[in-house]
C-alpha cells in the first residue's frame, strides 16, 4: 500500500501479467489498473510508469520537493549522483489494449504519479485520474495537480470544461497545495460526482505596497452536464489555508 499526500491506495498490482509489454527503456511499471468491457468499454490496463531507479522508499523522501531539495548536501546518495547525469523520465500512463499493445499514452513534466479510478459518472462508465507531484519543498502554490479522464473509443479522453456560456475548453484540473484544496461531491440523484476546488490567492491593487496584499477566496466547481463538462466559479475576499476546514458545497456556485 501506498500513501500519498492525497489518497491511499491498495487497489492495484504492481507486476507484469499475461500479454502485458515490457517498460519502455528506463521506466518501471509502478501502477495497473485492469479494464473490461463491462464497466470500461473494453479489456485490456491502464499503467503508469516511473523511472526505474525511483524505489517506493525514495518516493516517500522525494514527495513534495524537487531534486535541489531532496539532494541537499546528497541527502540520497548514489541515486542522486546519477541524476546529476541521467536526469529522471517523468511520469508516463499507457493504456494497454487486451492484446498487449499500447494504444495511447501521455508523458507529464514531473517524475512522481499516481492514478485512481473515479465514479464521476456514477457506476459506469468508469473515470479516473493521475495525481502529478509538482512539489518543490517550499511555497504556498506548489504541490499536487490531479487530471481526470476516461475512456472514449479505445482512447484516453482527458476531460475538459466550458464556461456556463461557452468559451474557450479548459483542461478539468485540481491542486492541493497550502492554499488551495478539493474534494469530489455527490451531483443530484444520478450518482455522480462534481469536483469542487478551493483556492486563495493574492488580489494585487494598482498602488498597494505589497506588505498590504489582500487575498480573494475562488471557488470553482466542475459540473458534468447535458454530454460535457462546465465550469463555474465565484471569488470573494478572504484567507485560507490547508489547516482550515473544506467550504461546504453551498459556498460553491451551482
Amino acid at each position: 500500500m501506498i500513501v500519498t499526500a492525497l489518497m491511499v491506495f491498495g487497489i492495484f498490482t504492481f507486476a507484469l501479467g499475461a500479454g502485458v509489454p515490457d517498460p519502455s527503456p528506463g521506466y518501471r511499471i509502478f501502477q495497473t489498473i485492469s479494464l473490461t468491457i463491462e464497466t470500461d468499454g473494453m479489456n485490456g490496463t491502464l499503467q503508469l510508469l516511473q523511472d526505474e531507479r525511483i524505489t517506493d522508499e525514495l518516493r516517500d523522501n522525494m514527495h513534495g520537493s524537487d531534486d535541489g531539495m531532496y539532494c541537499y548536501e546528497d541527502a540520497l546518495g548514489a541515486f542522486c549522483e546519477s541524476i546529476r547525469t541521467t536526469p529522471l523520465k517523468p511520469t508516463l500512463v499507457r493504456l494497454v489494449d487486451g492484446v498487449g499493445r499500447v494504444v495511447d499514452s501521455r508523458t507529464f513534466k514531473r517524475e512522481l504519479g499516481s492514478m485512481e479510478v473515479r465514479k464521476l459518472y456514477g457506476r459506469r462508465p468508469r473515470a479516473f485520474s493521475v495525481t502529478v507531484d509538482f512539489g518543490i519543498g517550499w511555497g504556498s502554490y506548489a504541490g499536487d495537480i490531479t487530471y481526470f479522464f476516461d475512456l472514449k473509443g479505445g482512447r484516453l479522453r482527458w476531460l475538459t470544461a466550458r464556461g456556463r456560456t461557452g468559451g474557450v475548453q479548459i483542461e478539468v484540473t485540481a491542486m492541493t497545495s497550502l492554499k488551495t484544496s478539493w474534494q469530489l461531491v455527490r451531483s443530484g440523484g444520478g450518482g455522480g460526482q462534481d469536483i469542487l476546488e478551493i483556492a486563495c490567492r493574492p488580489k494585487f491593487s494598482p498602488g498597494r505596497a505589497d506588505e498590504d496584499v489582500a487575498f480573494e477566496l475562488i471557488f470553482r466547481r466542475f459540473h458534468f452536464h447535458g454530454g460535457g463538462w462546465i465550469i463555474s466559479e465565484r471569488r470573494t475576499p478572504g484567507f485560507w489555508e490547508d489547516d482550515k476546514e473544506f467550504p461546504g458545497p453551498g459556498e460553491f456556485p451551482q
